[in-house]
């Protein structure tokens, strides 16, 4: 059996979904989903050991399970409802509790999970970006020039700059607006080196010929090539004036070189940006939970079905 970890609406999860179907694989696919709602049993007797849980109205054994896919989402921690709470107990501390017990069966259950052949774990659904640049730079592989502090860096004018976040991506979602940071382009011009602020991020502009888009999934790697855009970041106008986007095929050294980078990273699936001048490749950064459904439908990659063959295969091979 395959079992997927995945968010409610993820359209990636979703089209993998119907291909499962298509391709008849027995799945199940875990969405959102709390504690309560698994209804897990664990027992340790007679020095064996066995978890189940409920998903659907059927009980699934853990040994049934070969494959598991962590595309996005976690079990759901719940808080203890206000009106059960005796007025005499601090509900903060008493959550805290809560909290713990919880962790202590979502972890067990990722345990058991771990020793299934997974792709992906919860543990590194976010990789730190620093750490991912430095190990990048071990591997060989070209980073753009970057500085990091809580003041302006004695910029070259004869460089530009673009700052952006140290990790992730801002965004704040209301009934009709959707607002989200991006990369942009320092104005050397109006920077005072004397000012100070919260730590953040500077990089060298890399005067590109096209942005890369890669999706891996274990041995199955695609990529787009993004022409420039008319702002920093491409993101900005995809929706007003899309730019250009082609299938490519990676250098083999560079691939060989991200690959090795994954690996260390302990990743088999993941979305990596990199920038190319014309003469050399530029990683940026990878994210293990990165939508990869533009790149599937542009490049004509039909990634969704390839997942889902490669899972079905795993969980023939595993039986």
């Amino acid at each position: 059996m395959i079992l997927v970890f995945a968010e409610k609406d993820d359209i990636s999860a979703m089209k993998t979904r119907q291909w499962l179907e298509f391709f008849n694989a027995h799945f199940i696919v875990l969405e959102n989903t709390s504690l309560i709602d698994l209804d897990q049993k664990i027992r340790f007797e007679g020095g064996t050991q066995n978890l189940s849980f409920v998903h659907k109205g059927m009980r699934v054994y853990m040994n049934q399970i070969n494959v598991v896919w962590n595309r996005r989402g976690m079990i759901k921690m719940m808080a203890i409802p206000p009106d059960l709470i005796n007025q005499q107990v601090s509900a903060s501390s008493l959550n805290r509790h809560f909290y713990e017990e919880q962790k202590a069966l979502a972890d067990y259950f990722y345990y058991q999970l771990k020793q299934k052949k997974c792709i992906n774990f919860q543990h590194n659904y976010n990789v730190n970006k620093l750490i991912t640049l430095s190990k990048a730079q071990e591997h060989g592989i070209a980073v753009p020039d970057t500085l990091i502090g809580r003041h302006f860096p004695e910029f070259s004018h004869e460089c530009r700059y673009v700052t952006k976040n140290l990790q992730d991506v801002f965004s704040y979602s209301t009934d009709s607006h959707y607002v989200c940071d991006s990369v942009k382009e320092v104005d050397t011009s109006k920077a005072n080196v004397n000012d100070t602020f919260f730590y953040s991020l500077f990089q060298k502009k890399i005067r590109t010929v096209f942005e890369i888009r890669t999706f891996f999934f274990m041995d199955l790697w695609y990529s787009l090539a993004i022409f420039p855009a008319k702002t920093v970041d491409y993101r900005e106008q995809v929706y007003q004036s899309p730019p250009r986007m082609v299938p490519i095929q990676l250098p083999t050294e560079y691939k060989k070189k991200l690959q090795g980078l994954m690996a260390d990273l302990d990743l088999n699936s993941g979305s990596i940006d990199t920038l190319y001048d014309g003469k050399d490749y530029y990683f940026l950064e990878v994210n293990p939970v990165g939508q990869f459904d533009f790149v599937s439908g542009i490049g004509n990659y039909y990634i969704e079905r390839d997942i889902a063959l490669k899972l079905k295969q795993l969980d023939e091979n595993e039986q």
